[in-house]
């Protein structure tokens, strides 16, 4: 069943320590909302993911494991969706960062799509 609401996604390849530094610091603010997170990353073996257990039960951190060494973020969005309950979903890059706690959901949801910084330019 689809819920009204939106989920987080968060793809994550390769942080070095200056993005997983960030990464913490946005997931700080993101679990003092009612979003749903998913952290879905790719990584080579499951030893490389990232540590993020101080969010055990806040997060669901999905890991990917494929060769190579590009992103394959469409695959990272689409396996996230599997375990989406909501009716939005919104992409964001691990350092990026707002006022999360501002967004107005109810402005949001009537809208398929969302500009970056169209709607929410003032947060």
């Amino acid at each position: 069943m689809i819920a009204p609401g939106i989920t987080i996604v968060i793809p994550l390849f390769q942080p070095d320590i200056y993005r997983v530094r960030n990464l913490r610091f946005v997931l700080e603010s993101l679990v003092k909302t009612n979003y749903k997170i998913v952290v879905t990353e790719q990584v080579k073996t499951r030893s490389e993911a990232t540590n993020l257990k101080k969010f055990t039960g806040a997060i669901d951190h999905r890991i990917t494991v494929t060769s190579g060494d590009k992103i394959k973020k469409s695959k990272l969005i689409n396996n996230s969706c599997e375990y989406v309950k909501t009716s939005h979903i919104w992409v964001i890059d691990c350092d990026f960062y707002m006022d999360f706690a501002k967004v107005n959901i109810e402005d949001v949801l009537p809208y398929e799509f969302i500009q970056p910084y169209y709607y929410a330019r003032d947060l």
